[in-house]
């Protein structure tokens, strides 16, 4: 079931990996929260006061972005206060695997 979450960091990671074999990466990192409804065991105490847990960041290949999340990239990118704060909603395959992210309008409609 996907879970609204909110969107607190954008980030573009440019840059190439390996020592021998060089390999190229765009990426658009987006640092995400999302509310609980239970204090949980292991939670961050900064957060638990506030209902909040801190998740890890979503990855997404720049090339990947306008079909995963149907916003255009390089806006995204290049004006993350406009997404800030904003509302979203995660789908993930069976294995994890990020499949759709559609970001929540601010009159709750999920804009695809």
């Amino acid at each position: 079931m996907a879970k609204y979450q909110t969107i607190v960091g954008i980030e573009r990671k440019k840059g190439e990996i390996g020592d021998f074999q060089k390999t190229q990466y765009d990426n658009i990192v987006i640092h995400r929260t999302q509310e609980f409804d239970e204090v949980r065991e292991n939670a961050d105490p900064l957060c638990m006061n506030a209902g909040v847990q801190t998740l890890d960041p979503l990855k997404i290949k720049f090339t990947d972005f306008e079909d995963i999340t149907g916003e255009n990239p390089g806006s995204f990118s290049n004006c993350p206060e406009e997404y800030l704060g904003k509302s979203m909603i995660v789908f993930f395959d069976e294995k994890g695997k990020l499949q759709m992210l559609r970001i929540v309008g601010s009159d709750g409609a999920v804009r695809f």
